[in-house]
Protein backbone atom coordinates (compact mmCIF):
# COMPACT_ATOMS: atom_id res chain seq x y z
CA UNK A 1 0.00 0.00 0.00
CA UNK A 2 1.11 3.42 -0.27
CA UNK A 3 1.62 5.27 2.60
CA UNK A 4 1.89 9.00 1.58
CA UNK A 5 -1.93 7.89 0.51
CA UNK A 6 -3.20 6.21 3.48
CA UNK A 7 -2.34 9.17 5.09
CA UNK A 8 -4.56 10.93 3.15
CA UNK A 9 -7.50 8.83 3.26
CA UNK A 10 -7.63 7.37 7.03
CA UNK A 11 -10.55 9.47 8.10
CA UNK A 12 -10.33 7.66 11.87
CA UNK A 13 -7.26 5.66 13.29
CA UNK A 14 -7.38 3.92 16.77
CA UNK A 15 -6.36 0.23 18.15
CA UNK A 16 -7.76 -3.00 18.64
CA UNK A 17 -9.39 -3.57 21.80
CA UNK A 18 -8.03 -7.56 21.99
CA UNK A 19 -6.28 -10.16 20.00
CA UNK A 20 -8.03 -11.34 16.82
CA UNK A 21 -7.68 -15.01 15.49
CA UNK A 22 -7.08 -15.72 11.95
CA UNK A 23 -10.43 -16.62 11.16
CA UNK A 24 -12.25 -14.43 14.27
CA UNK A 25 -15.49 -12.73 12.64
CA UNK A 26 -15.75 -10.31 15.29
CA UNK A 27 -13.68 -7.09 15.89
CA UNK A 28 -14.03 -4.93 18.71
CA UNK A 29 -12.19 -1.28 18.38
CA UNK A 30 -10.91 0.92 21.46
CA UNK A 31 -12.97 3.72 19.83
CA UNK A 32 -15.69 4.29 17.06
CA UNK A 33 -16.05 7.24 14.39
CA UNK A 34 -18.08 9.63 15.41
CA UNK A 35 -20.61 10.84 13.15
CA UNK A 36 -22.91 9.76 10.89
CA UNK A 37 -20.97 7.30 9.46
CA UNK A 38 -21.92 5.22 6.75
CA UNK A 39 -22.13 1.39 6.34
CA UNK A 40 -20.76 -0.79 4.69
CA UNK A 41 -17.22 -0.19 5.33
CA UNK A 42 -13.40 -0.84 5.62
CA UNK A 43 -11.07 -1.14 7.56
CA UNK A 44 -6.86 -1.82 8.12
CA UNK A 45 -5.50 -3.56 10.75
CA UNK A 46 -2.01 -3.26 11.30
CA UNK A 47 -1.02 -0.45 8.08
CA UNK A 48 1.87 -0.43 6.60
CA UNK A 49 3.42 -3.95 8.43
CA UNK A 50 3.74 -7.73 7.28
CA UNK A 51 0.41 -8.39 9.08
CA UNK A 52 -1.88 -5.74 7.63
CA UNK A 53 -4.92 -7.20 6.42
CA UNK A 54 -7.75 -5.41 5.09
CA UNK A 55 -11.07 -6.49 6.71
CA UNK A 56 -14.90 -5.39 5.02
CA UNK A 57 -17.32 -4.46 8.03
CA UNK A 58 -20.73 -4.87 5.90
CA UNK A 59 -23.01 -3.28 8.71
CA UNK A 60 -22.78 -0.81 11.63
CA UNK A 61 -20.94 -2.00 15.07
CA UNK A 62 -22.62 -2.89 18.31
CA UNK A 63 -21.16 -0.33 20.95
CA UNK A 64 -17.64 -1.45 19.81
CA UNK A 65 -17.92 -4.46 18.15
CA UNK A 66 -18.65 -4.79 14.48
CA UNK A 67 -19.78 -8.90 13.38
CA UNK A 68 -19.88 -10.15 10.26
CA UNK A 69 -16.00 -8.97 9.60
CA UNK A 70 -14.89 -10.15 6.05
CA UNK A 71 -11.05 -10.99 6.39
CA UNK A 72 -8.22 -11.23 3.94
CA UNK A 73 -10.00 -8.95 1.31
CA UNK A 74 -7.74 -8.59 -1.34
CA UNK A 75 -6.94 -4.90 -2.16
CA UNK A 76 -6.37 -5.50 -5.84
CA UNK A 77 -9.49 -7.01 -6.85
CA UNK A 78 -13.13 -5.12 -6.71
CA UNK A 79 -15.13 -7.33 -5.16
CA UNK A 80 -14.70 -7.98 -0.78
CA UNK A 81 -14.47 -11.84 -1.00
CA UNK A 82 -12.90 -13.29 2.07
CA UNK A 83 -9.45 -14.47 1.55
CA UNK A 84 -6.59 -15.32 3.89
CA UNK A 85 -6.70 -13.57 7.41
CA UNK A 86 -3.63 -12.82 9.87
CA UNK A 87 -3.95 -12.96 13.66
CA UNK A 88 -3.48 -9.31 15.45
CA UNK A 89 -2.14 -8.92 18.67
CA UNK A 90 -4.45 -6.22 20.88
CA UNK A 91 -3.54 -2.85 20.88
CA UNK A 92 -2.31 -2.47 17.28
CA UNK A 93 -3.11 0.01 14.58
CA UNK A 94 -6.04 0.13 12.83
CA UNK A 95 -7.11 2.69 10.40
CA UNK A 96 -10.42 3.62 8.56
CA UNK A 97 -10.19 3.81 4.63
CA UNK A 98 -13.80 4.42 3.52
CA UNK A 99 -12.94 5.33 0.17
CA UNK A 100 -11.71 1.98 -0.49
CA UNK A 101 -8.89 0.29 -1.68
CA UNK A 102 -8.75 1.38 -5.69
CA UNK A 103 -7.26 4.26 -4.74
CA UNK A 104 -4.28 3.07 -3.20
CA UNK A 105 -3.55 0.77 -6.20
CA UNK A 106 -3.55 3.99 -8.33
CA UNK A 107 -1.17 6.03 -6.05
CA UNK A 108 1.25 3.01 -6.32
CA UNK A 109 1.58 3.06 -10.15
CA UNK A 110 1.63 6.95 -10.62
CA UNK A 111 4.31 7.03 -7.38
CA UNK A 112 6.14 4.36 -9.69
CA UNK A 113 6.23 1.32 -6.51
CA UNK A 114 4.11 -0.93 -8.85
CA UNK A 115 2.75 -1.40 -12.26
CA UNK A 116 -0.88 -2.77 -13.07
CA UNK A 117 -0.93 -4.87 -16.37
CA UNK A 118 -0.30 -3.45 -19.76
CA UNK A 119 0.03 -0.17 -18.10
CA UNK A 120 3.28 1.50 -18.16
CA UNK A 121 4.88 3.05 -15.27
CA UNK A 122 8.25 5.74 -14.69
CA UNK A 123 11.12 3.40 -14.25
CA UNK A 124 12.72 4.09 -10.98
CA UNK A 125 16.01 5.14 -12.29
CA UNK A 126 13.90 7.61 -15.15
CA UNK A 127 15.96 6.42 -17.73
CA UNK A 128 13.73 6.14 -21.18
CA UNK A 129 14.10 3.16 -22.89
CA UNK A 130 10.86 2.92 -24.75
CA UNK A 131 9.24 5.59 -26.30
CA UNK A 132 6.04 4.00 -24.55
CA UNK A 133 7.10 4.92 -21.18
CA UNK A 134 5.11 7.88 -19.45
CA UNK A 135 7.39 10.33 -18.50
CA UNK A 136 6.91 13.05 -15.63
CA UNK A 137 7.08 16.95 -16.26
CA UNK A 138 9.99 17.44 -14.33
CA UNK A 139 12.18 14.57 -16.50
CA UNK A 140 10.43 16.27 -19.56
CA UNK A 141 11.62 19.79 -18.65
CA UNK A 142 15.09 18.56 -18.15
CA UNK A 143 15.72 17.03 -20.75
CA UNK A 144 17.79 18.57 -23.95
CA UNK A 145 16.44 18.05 -27.48
CA UNK A 146 19.34 15.52 -28.47
CA UNK A 147 17.91 13.41 -25.60
CA UNK A 148 15.27 12.18 -28.58
CA UNK A 149 17.23 12.41 -31.75
CA UNK A 150 14.90 11.27 -33.90
CA UNK A 151 13.81 13.89 -36.81
CA UNK A 152 16.48 15.83 -34.62
CA UNK A 153 18.11 18.98 -36.71
CA UNK A 154 21.37 19.99 -36.72
CA UNK A 155 24.10 22.30 -38.78
CA UNK A 156 26.04 19.79 -41.77
CA UNK A 157 29.68 20.24 -40.91
CA UNK A 158 31.75 23.00 -39.48
CA UNK A 159 30.59 26.80 -39.70
CA UNK A 160 30.45 29.00 -42.30
CA UNK A 161 27.45 26.27 -43.28
CA UNK A 162 23.80 26.80 -44.71
CA UNK A 163 22.81 23.40 -45.11
CA UNK A 164 21.75 20.90 -41.94
CA UNK A 165 21.40 17.27 -41.55
CA UNK A 166 17.50 15.90 -40.09
CA UNK A 167 18.14 12.44 -37.90
CA UNK A 168 16.32 9.21 -39.12
CA UNK A 169 13.24 8.40 -37.01
CA UNK A 170 9.37 6.67 -37.34
CA UNK A 171 6.35 8.42 -37.75
CA UNK A 172 2.64 7.98 -38.21
CA UNK A 173 1.53 8.47 -41.94
CA UNK A 174 -1.89 10.08 -42.97
CA UNK A 175 -3.61 5.86 -43.10
CA UNK A 176 -2.29 5.74 -39.71
CA UNK A 177 0.73 3.17 -39.91
CA UNK A 178 4.04 3.34 -38.87
CA UNK A 179 6.69 4.35 -41.54
CA UNK A 180 10.54 5.05 -41.02
CA UNK A 181 12.18 7.98 -42.34
CA UNK A 182 15.71 7.42 -42.73
CA UNK A 183 17.13 10.80 -42.72
CA UNK A 184 17.77 13.78 -44.99
CA UNK A 185 21.54 15.13 -45.16
CA UNK A 186 22.92 18.58 -46.40
CA UNK A 187 19.68 20.34 -46.45
CA UNK A 188 19.74 23.79 -48.12
CA UNK A 189 18.48 26.63 -45.83
CA UNK A 190 18.73 30.54 -47.87
CA UNK A 191 20.86 33.07 -46.18
CA UNK A 192 19.89 35.58 -44.12
CA UNK A 193 16.41 34.37 -43.58
CA UNK A 194 13.99 32.36 -41.36
CA UNK A 195 13.55 28.82 -42.39
CA UNK A 196 10.82 26.35 -41.76
CA UNK A 197 11.82 22.81 -41.76
CA UNK A 198 9.23 20.36 -42.43
CA UNK A 199 8.02 16.65 -43.43
CA UNK A 200 5.60 15.70 -45.07
CA UNK A 201 3.54 12.21 -44.76
CA UNK A 202 5.50 10.65 -47.48
CA UNK A 203 9.11 11.38 -45.95
CA UNK A 204 9.88 14.34 -47.89
CA UNK A 205 11.46 16.96 -46.16
CA UNK A 206 11.09 20.85 -47.28
CA UNK A 207 12.54 24.32 -46.69
CA UNK A 208 10.42 27.26 -46.83
CA UNK A 209 10.49 30.86 -45.51
CA UNK A 210 6.86 31.69 -44.69
CA UNK A 211 6.03 29.50 -42.44
CA UNK A 212 4.88 25.71 -41.17
CA UNK A 213 2.47 24.09 -44.12
CA UNK A 214 -0.48 22.44 -42.68
CA UNK A 215 -0.89 18.87 -43.49
CA UNK A 216 3.30 18.83 -42.29
CA UNK A 217 5.31 17.84 -39.26
CA UNK A 218 7.29 20.82 -37.96
CA UNK A 219 10.57 20.00 -37.28
CA UNK A 220 12.60 23.35 -36.62
CA UNK A 221 13.04 27.00 -37.61
CA UNK A 222 16.51 27.75 -38.50
CA UNK A 223 17.87 31.49 -38.69
CA UNK A 224 20.68 32.28 -40.85
CA UNK A 225 23.24 35.05 -41.52
CA UNK A 226 24.91 35.79 -44.59
CA UNK A 227 27.08 32.94 -44.55
CA UNK A 228 26.35 30.95 -41.69
CA UNK A 229 23.54 29.52 -39.20
CA UNK A 230 22.63 32.05 -36.09
CA UNK A 231 20.38 29.33 -34.62
CA UNK A 232 18.32 26.14 -35.06
CA UNK A 233 14.80 25.96 -32.80
CA UNK A 234 13.50 22.46 -32.37
CA UNK A 235 10.13 22.38 -33.17
CA UNK A 236 10.09 18.40 -33.29
CA UNK A 237 6.27 17.29 -31.88
CA UNK A 238 7.42 13.80 -29.71
CA UNK A 239 4.12 12.11 -30.97
CA UNK A 240 3.29 13.31 -34.62
CA UNK A 241 -1.00 12.92 -35.27
CA UNK A 242 -1.90 10.80 -37.63
CA UNK A 243 -3.59 13.17 -40.39
CA UNK A 244 -0.17 15.22 -40.36
CA UNK A 245 -1.14 17.79 -38.69
CA UNK A 246 1.55 20.57 -37.73
CA UNK A 247 2.12 21.29 -33.82
CA UNK A 248 -0.35 18.82 -32.36
CA UNK A 249 0.08 15.99 -30.11
CA UNK A 250 -1.29 12.45 -32.02
CA UNK A 251 -5.14 11.95 -31.13
CA UNK A 252 -6.90 9.24 -29.31
CA UNK A 253 -8.63 9.26 -32.33
CA UNK A 254 -12.44 7.20 -32.05
CA UNK A 255 -10.75 5.09 -29.16
CA UNK A 256 -11.81 7.55 -26.35
CA UNK A 257 -15.20 8.48 -27.32
CA UNK A 258 -18.28 8.26 -24.67
CA UNK A 259 -20.64 5.68 -25.40
CA UNK A 260 -24.44 6.71 -25.80
CA UNK A 261 -25.59 4.82 -22.46
CA UNK A 262 -23.66 7.19 -20.54
CA UNK A 263 -25.04 10.28 -22.14
CA UNK A 264 -27.26 12.82 -19.36
CA UNK A 265 -30.81 12.76 -21.11
CA UNK A 266 -32.91 15.52 -20.09
CA UNK A 267 -36.55 13.79 -19.22
CA UNK A 268 -38.61 16.79 -18.60
CA UNK A 269 -41.84 16.17 -21.13
CA UNK A 270 -42.32 19.45 -21.68
CA UNK A 271 -39.03 19.90 -23.66
CA UNK A 272 -38.07 19.14 -27.09
CA UNK A 273 -35.77 17.04 -25.59
CA UNK A 274 -38.68 14.23 -24.47
CA UNK A 275 -38.57 13.06 -28.03
CA UNK A 276 -34.85 12.40 -28.11
CA UNK A 277 -35.42 10.52 -24.54
CA UNK A 278 -37.99 8.23 -26.31
CA UNK A 279 -35.99 7.46 -29.22
CA UNK A 280 -32.79 6.60 -27.29
CA UNK A 281 -34.90 4.72 -24.42
CA UNK A 282 -36.50 2.85 -27.66
CA UNK A 283 -33.21 1.94 -29.22
CA UNK A 284 -31.98 0.81 -25.89
CA UNK A 285 -34.58 -1.54 -25.95
CA UNK A 286 -33.18 -3.35 -29.65
CA UNK A 287 -30.98 -5.41 -27.32
CA UNK A 288 -28.67 -8.22 -28.06
CA UNK A 289 -25.09 -8.30 -29.85
CA UNK A 290 -26.08 -10.98 -31.55
CA UNK A 291 -23.55 -12.90 -31.01
CA UNK A 292 -25.25 -16.51 -31.62
CA UNK A 293 -25.65 -15.57 -34.89
CA UNK A 294 -29.09 -16.53 -36.70
CA UNK A 295 -31.23 -19.42 -35.41
CA UNK A 296 -32.89 -20.97 -38.17
CA UNK A 297 -34.60 -24.32 -37.68
CA UNK A 298 -37.19 -25.94 -39.87
CA UNK A 299 -37.62 -29.44 -38.75
CA UNK A 300 -36.44 -31.66 -35.97
CA UNK A 301 -36.41 -31.16 -32.42
CA UNK A 302 -33.99 -28.29 -31.18
CA UNK A 303 -32.47 -29.13 -27.78
CA UNK A 304 -31.31 -26.25 -25.74
CA UNK A 305 -29.19 -28.00 -22.84
CA UNK A 306 -25.65 -25.50 -22.22
CA UNK A 307 -25.19 -25.65 -18.66
CA UNK A 308 -25.08 -22.20 -17.31
CA UNK A 309 -26.35 -20.35 -20.89
CA UNK A 310 -29.64 -18.69 -20.01
CA UNK A 311 -29.37 -15.87 -22.30
CA UNK A 312 -29.47 -16.52 -26.13
CA UNK A 313 -28.17 -13.20 -28.71
CA UNK A 314 -29.21 -14.28 -32.11
CA UNK A 315 -29.56 -11.32 -35.06
CA UNK A 316 -32.94 -13.23 -36.30
CA UNK A 317 -35.65 -15.63 -35.36
CA UNK A 318 -36.82 -17.91 -37.12
CA UNK A 319 -39.03 -21.57 -36.15
CA UNK A 320 -40.99 -22.43 -38.99
CA UNK A 321 -41.97 -25.85 -40.91
CA UNK A 322 -42.11 -28.65 -38.30
CA UNK A 323 -39.70 -27.96 -36.47
CA UNK A 324 -39.69 -28.20 -32.26
CA UNK A 325 -37.53 -26.28 -29.87
CA UNK A 326 -37.49 -27.90 -26.40
CA UNK A 327 -35.11 -27.55 -23.14
CA UNK A 328 -32.61 -30.44 -21.70
CA UNK A 329 -31.80 -31.01 -17.76
CA UNK A 330 -29.19 -28.62 -17.74
CA UNK A 331 -31.64 -25.51 -18.31
CA UNK A 332 -34.51 -26.93 -16.35
CA UNK A 333 -35.95 -24.57 -13.54
CA UNK A 334 -34.03 -21.40 -15.69
CA UNK A 335 -35.68 -18.36 -17.23
CA UNK A 336 -34.74 -18.18 -20.76
CA UNK A 337 -34.12 -14.96 -22.31
CA UNK A 338 -33.78 -14.86 -25.73
CA UNK A 339 -32.71 -11.33 -26.82
CA UNK A 340 -33.26 -11.08 -31.01
CA UNK A 341 -32.01 -7.94 -33.02
CA UNK A 342 -34.08 -8.34 -36.40
CA UNK A 343 -37.13 -10.47 -36.79
CA UNK A 344 -38.80 -13.01 -34.81
CA UNK A 345 -40.87 -15.92 -37.18
CA UNK A 346 -42.51 -18.37 -34.87
CA UNK A 347 -44.99 -20.52 -37.61
CA UNK A 348 -43.86 -24.20 -36.45
CA UNK A 349 -46.92 -26.79 -37.50
CA UNK A 350 -45.12 -28.65 -34.15
CA UNK A 351 -47.52 -29.75 -31.45
CA UNK A 352 -46.00 -27.50 -29.37
CA UNK A 353 -43.19 -25.73 -31.34
CA UNK A 354 -42.13 -24.49 -28.40
CA UNK A 355 -42.26 -27.10 -25.40
CA UNK A 356 -41.11 -26.11 -22.07
CA UNK A 357 -43.93 -27.98 -20.25
CA UNK A 358 -42.25 -29.80 -16.82
CA UNK A 359 -39.42 -27.73 -17.27
CA UNK A 360 -40.18 -25.70 -13.66
CA UNK A 361 -39.67 -26.23 -10.65
CA UNK A 362 -39.66 -29.86 -9.36
CA UNK A 363 -42.81 -31.53 -7.87
CA UNK A 364 -42.61 -32.78 -4.20
CA UNK A 365 -41.89 -36.73 -3.95
CA UNK A 366 -44.60 -38.77 -2.55
CA UNK A 367 -44.50 -40.20 1.15
CA UNK A 368 -43.61 -43.35 2.06
CA UNK A 369 -46.39 -45.10 4.38
CA UNK A 370 -47.19 -43.01 7.51
CA UNK A 371 -44.25 -40.19 5.63
CA UNK A 372 -45.08 -36.67 4.66
CA UNK A 373 -44.64 -35.85 1.06
CA UNK A 374 -41.70 -33.73 0.03
CA UNK A 375 -42.60 -30.49 -0.61
CA UNK A 376 -42.26 -28.92 -4.53
CA UNK A 377 -39.31 -26.69 -5.65
CA UNK A 378 -40.21 -22.63 -6.30
CA UNK A 379 -40.03 -21.68 -9.59
CA UNK A 380 -36.87 -19.99 -10.69
CA UNK A 381 -37.98 -15.84 -11.12
CA UNK A 382 -35.89 -13.48 -12.65
CA UNK A 383 -36.05 -11.11 -9.66
CA UNK A 384 -37.36 -13.33 -7.06
CA UNK A 385 -39.11 -16.72 -6.07
CA UNK A 386 -42.53 -18.23 -6.20
CA UNK A 387 -43.48 -20.48 -3.84
CA UNK A 388 -43.84 -23.89 -3.85
CA UNK A 389 -46.36 -26.41 -3.01
CA UNK A 390 -46.85 -27.86 0.52
CA UNK A 391 -46.55 -31.86 0.50
CA UNK A 392 -49.38 -33.55 2.37
CA UNK A 393 -49.12 -35.53 5.60
CA UNK A 394 -50.45 -39.01 6.66
CA UNK A 395 -54.39 -38.46 8.22
CA UNK A 396 -55.57 -40.76 10.49
CA UNK A 397 -57.24 -42.90 7.79
CA UNK A 398 -55.90 -42.22 4.44
CA UNK A 399 -52.80 -39.89 3.13
CA UNK A 400 -53.76 -36.23 2.44
CA UNK A 401 -52.91 -34.42 -0.62
CA UNK A 402 -50.51 -31.96 -1.65
CA UNK A 403 -50.62 -28.69 -2.66
CA UNK A 404 -50.71 -27.24 -5.72
CA UNK A 405 -47.91 -25.00 -6.84
CA UNK A 406 -47.64 -21.39 -7.50
CA UNK A 407 -47.60 -20.22 -10.71
CA UNK A 408 -46.08 -16.46 -11.75
CA UNK A 409 -49.98 -14.67 -11.04
CA UNK A 410 -51.60 -17.55 -9.28
CA UNK A 411 -52.10 -19.76 -6.18
CA UNK A 412 -51.92 -23.51 -6.16
CA UNK A 413 -54.69 -25.32 -4.52
CA UNK A 414 -54.97 -26.37 -1.11
CA UNK A 415 -54.48 -30.15 -0.63
CA UNK A 416 -57.54 -32.14 0.50
CA UNK A 417 -57.60 -34.79 3.77
CA UNK A 418 -59.33 -35.51 6.55
CA UNK A 419 -56.65 -36.08 9.72
CA UNK A 420 -53.16 -34.72 9.90
CA UNK A 421 -52.42 -31.47 8.10
CA UNK A 422 -53.27 -31.06 4.37
CA UNK A 423 -50.86 -29.82 1.82
CA UNK A 424 -50.98 -26.22 1.81
CA UNK A 425 -51.20 -24.37 -1.60
CA UNK A 426 -48.15 -21.90 -3.23
CA UNK A 427 -48.50 -18.51 -3.21
CA UNK A 428 -47.96 -16.55 -6.42
CA UNK A 429 -47.55 -12.61 -6.44
CA UNK A 430 -50.82 -11.39 -8.17
CA UNK A 431 -50.30 -8.34 -10.59
CA UNK A 432 -53.05 -7.93 -13.13
CA UNK A 433 -51.77 -3.94 -14.18
CA UNK A 434 -48.64 -4.80 -16.29
CA UNK A 435 -48.30 -0.62 -16.36
CA UNK A 436 -43.83 -1.45 -16.51
CA UNK A 437 -41.47 -3.36 -17.62
CA UNK A 438 -40.20 -4.04 -14.30
CA UNK A 439 -43.59 -5.13 -12.84
CA UNK A 440 -43.88 -7.31 -16.30
CA UNK A 441 -40.02 -8.99 -15.13
CA UNK A 442 -41.42 -9.21 -11.64
CA UNK A 443 -43.91 -11.75 -12.35
CA UNK A 444 -41.99 -13.61 -15.10
CA UNK A 445 -40.93 -17.24 -13.82
CA UNK A 446 -40.53 -21.10 -14.03
CA UNK A 447 -44.23 -22.53 -12.44
CA UNK A 448 -43.41 -24.38 -8.89
CA UNK A 449 -43.55 -27.69 -8.37
CA UNK A 450 -46.53 -29.20 -6.48
CA UNK A 451 -46.44 -30.82 -2.97
CA UNK A 452 -46.26 -34.55 -2.63
CA UNK A 453 -49.23 -36.35 -1.21
CA UNK A 454 -48.87 -37.66 2.68
CA UNK A 455 -48.68 -41.72 2.95
CA UNK A 456 -51.21 -43.14 4.52
CA UNK A 457 -50.93 -44.37 7.95
CA UNK A 458 -50.56 -48.62 7.33
CA UNK A 459 -49.78 -49.19 3.47
CA UNK A 460 -50.23 -47.46 0.68
CA UNK A 461 -47.59 -44.45 -0.66
CA UNK A 462 -48.72 -40.93 -1.52
CA UNK A 463 -48.10 -39.31 -5.01
CA UNK A 464 -45.33 -37.32 -6.12
CA UNK A 465 -46.30 -33.75 -7.00
CA UNK A 466 -46.15 -32.65 -10.84
CA UNK A 467 -43.53 -30.46 -12.11
CA UNK A 468 -44.35 -26.79 -12.65
CA UNK A 469 -43.84 -25.56 -16.08
CA UNK A 470 -40.88 -23.51 -17.75
CA UNK A 471 -39.87 -19.86 -18.68
CA UNK A 472 -39.05 -18.46 -21.80
CA UNK A 473 -38.72 -14.38 -22.59
CA UNK A 474 -38.34 -12.63 -26.32
CA UNK A 475 -37.04 -9.70 -26.25
CA UNK A 476 -37.40 -8.51 -29.96
CA UNK A 477 -36.03 -5.47 -31.89
CA UNK A 478 -37.70 -6.11 -34.87
CA UNK A 479 -40.97 -7.34 -36.25
CA UNK A 480 -43.11 -10.45 -35.05
CA UNK A 481 -44.54 -13.11 -37.55
CA UNK A 482 -46.26 -15.86 -35.02
CA UNK A 483 -48.71 -18.26 -35.77
CA UNK A 484 -47.58 -21.55 -33.80
CA UNK A 485 -48.06 -23.20 -30.61
CA UNK A 486 -46.24 -22.65 -27.14
CA UNK A 487 -46.54 -24.51 -24.09
CA UNK A 488 -45.03 -24.03 -20.67
CA UNK A 489 -47.70 -26.53 -18.60
CA UNK A 490 -47.49 -27.67 -15.39
CA UNK A 491 -47.20 -31.34 -14.93
CA UNK A 492 -50.39 -33.30 -13.30
CA UNK A 493 -49.57 -34.38 -10.04
CA UNK A 494 -49.39 -38.64 -9.41
CA UNK A 495 -52.37 -40.82 -8.62
CA UNK A 496 -51.94 -41.89 -4.70
CA UNK A 497 -51.32 -45.70 -4.31
CA UNK A 498 -54.13 -47.81 -3.22
CA UNK A 499 -53.51 -51.03 -1.02
CA UNK A 500 -57.19 -52.49 -0.30
CA UNK A 501 -58.78 -49.94 1.51
CA UNK A 502 -55.73 -47.58 2.64
CA UNK A 503 -55.29 -44.82 -0.29
CA UNK A 504 -52.00 -42.74 -0.48
CA UNK A 505 -52.52 -38.73 -0.96
CA UNK A 506 -52.85 -37.44 -4.37
CA UNK A 507 -50.07 -34.80 -5.27
CA UNK A 508 -50.23 -31.70 -6.53
CA UNK A 509 -50.43 -30.29 -9.77
CA UNK A 510 -47.07 -28.40 -10.79
CA UNK A 511 -48.24 -24.55 -11.89
CA UNK A 512 -48.05 -23.09 -15.15
CA UNK A 513 -44.55 -20.83 -16.08
CA UNK A 514 -44.68 -18.30 -18.25
CA UNK A 515 -44.04 -17.25 -22.16
CA UNK A 516 -43.66 -13.33 -23.21
CA UNK A 517 -42.78 -12.10 -26.27
CA UNK A 518 -42.09 -7.92 -26.03
CA UNK A 519 -41.30 -6.40 -29.45
CA UNK A 520 -40.35 -3.20 -31.18
CA UNK A 521 -41.53 -3.36 -34.75
CA UNK A 522 -44.39 -4.34 -36.18
CA UNK A 523 -46.98 -7.16 -36.39
CA UNK A 524 -46.85 -9.59 -39.17
CA UNK A 525 -49.20 -12.25 -37.70
CA UNK A 526 -49.80 -12.51 -33.88
CA UNK A 527 -52.42 -15.46 -33.46
CA UNK A 528 -49.91 -17.74 -31.51
CA UNK A 529 -51.93 -20.82 -29.40
CA UNK A 530 -50.06 -20.21 -25.90
CA UNK A 531 -51.03 -22.76 -22.87
CA UNK A 532 -49.37 -22.20 -19.66
CA UNK A 533 -52.12 -23.85 -17.13
CA UNK A 534 -50.91 -25.65 -13.94
CA UNK A 535 -51.63 -29.60 -13.41
CA UNK A 536 -54.27 -31.01 -12.17
CA UNK A 537 -53.81 -32.98 -8.53
CA UNK A 538 -53.45 -36.43 -8.79
CA UNK A 539 -56.12 -38.48 -7.39
CA UNK A 540 -55.78 -39.91 -3.50
CA UNK A 541 -57.45 -42.98 -3.37
CA UNK A 542 -61.15 -42.24 -3.47
CA UNK A 543 -60.94 -39.01 -1.40
CA UNK A 544 -58.19 -37.04 -1.01
CA UNK A 545 -56.67 -36.12 -4.08
CA UNK A 546 -53.92 -33.29 -4.47
CA UNK A 547 -54.16 -29.69 -5.37
CA UNK A 548 -54.23 -28.05 -8.81
CA UNK A 549 -51.29 -25.89 -9.66
CA UNK A 550 -51.60 -22.33 -10.46
CA UNK A 551 -51.91 -21.25 -14.01
CA UNK A 552 -49.22 -19.20 -15.12
CA UNK A 553 -48.88 -16.18 -17.27
CA UNK A 554 -48.31 -15.27 -20.68
CA UNK A 555 -47.94 -12.19 -22.79
CA UNK A 556 -47.44 -10.55 -26.57
CA UNK A 557 -46.82 -6.69 -25.93
CA UNK A 558 -44.99 -3.85 -27.80
CA UNK A 559 -43.29 -2.27 -26.04
CA UNK A 560 -41.23 1.26 -26.18
CA UNK A 561 -40.00 4.09 -23.27
CA UNK A 562 -43.35 4.74 -22.26
CA UNK A 563 -43.55 0.89 -20.58
CA UNK A 564 -40.56 1.22 -19.04
CA UNK A 565 -41.97 3.07 -16.49
CA UNK A 566 -39.36 6.21 -16.70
Amino acid sequence: MATLFKKVVSFFKTTLAQGMSSSQTTMTLNAIPAGNIEYPNWFVIEPNSANEELVYCPTAPTVKTFSGVVRGVDPTLDTDAAGTGVAHAGNVDVIMAPTHRQHNSLVEVLMGVSALPAVPKLPAARTISDVRHVVDKEYADAMVASGYTAFYVTQNGAAPSLTVNVAAGEYVKSDGTIAYFTGAAAVVVLASQTNYVEMDGAGAVTVNQSGFTSGRFSLAVVITGVATISSISDRRCLMGQNDGTVDKVRTWGNAQTFPANLLLINSDPATANEAVRKSYLDALLNVGDGSDGAFSQSSGTTTWNTALKFIYQFTSFDLTGTAILTLGANLKNQPIIVFVQGNLTITSSGNPAIQLSGFGGAGGGGGAVNTKGGDGTPGAQIISYQSQGIGGTPGTSQGNGGGGGASCNNNGVVGSGAGGTVGAAGLGNKITNIASLSKLLAILSCGAGGGGGGGDPANAAGGAGGDGGGCIIFIVGGNINITAKMYANGVAGTVGATSGSDYGGGGGGGAGGSIAVLYLGSVTANTPTIQVSGGVGGSGGSTFPGGAGGDGYSVVQKINSKILGI
